[in-house]
């Protein structure tokens, strides 16, 4: 009866991501894109527990790498949202989480691949580009340090 339970939760979750979170894709001139719910959001937490469920079901420490990848261009997308809203001050522990993401990666990270390293090298000028134009639209001063803080420990 608990495998059923827990199997009827992770369908729901399923339901849910894709109702909401998957939408049409249109051409668009910046790569990362925009992310649809960011952590002001009242339904952020279900962005958690997919990550988290994501991570268990990644089979082998590669896949694993490039979750941690992803989820931390998600965190970008997340700053670049908030820095449209006046929800700027959640930007620093964006940020926090987008770093901690980055750490578990170079963990897990076989660098001797060469396609996981262009890639991981490719993502990381991709973010900076984009910290860096996000680093200008915003006002709070907080914000603006974490910004400026994340572009450095990319260097």
């Amino acid at each position: 009866m608990k495998k059923f339970t827990i199997l009827v939760f992770v369908f729901s979750l399923y339901i849910v991501h894709c109702t909401l979170y998957i939408s049409p894709v249109f051409a668009q001139t910046d790569p990362i894109g925009e992310s649809q719910i960011n952590p002001a959001s009242p339904f952020y937490f279900l962005k958690g527990v997919k990550e988290v469920l994501e991570l268990k079901f990644a089979g082998t420490s590669r896949i694993k790498g490039y979750r941690q990848l992803e989820f931390a261009t998600r965190r970008i997308r997340e700053v670049k949202s908030l820095a449209k809203t006046s929800h700027e001050d959640l930007i620093e522990p964006t940020l926090a989480r987008y770093l901690s993401h980055l750490q578990e990666l170079s963990n897990i990270a076989d660098f001797s691949d060469k396609t996981m390293s262009v890639q991981i090298s490719e993502s990381a000028a991709l973010h900076m580009n984009t910290l860096q134009t996000v680093y200008d639209q915003i006002s709070n001063p907080r914000a603006r340090m974490s910004v400026r803080a994340a572009v450095n420990r990319l260097f």
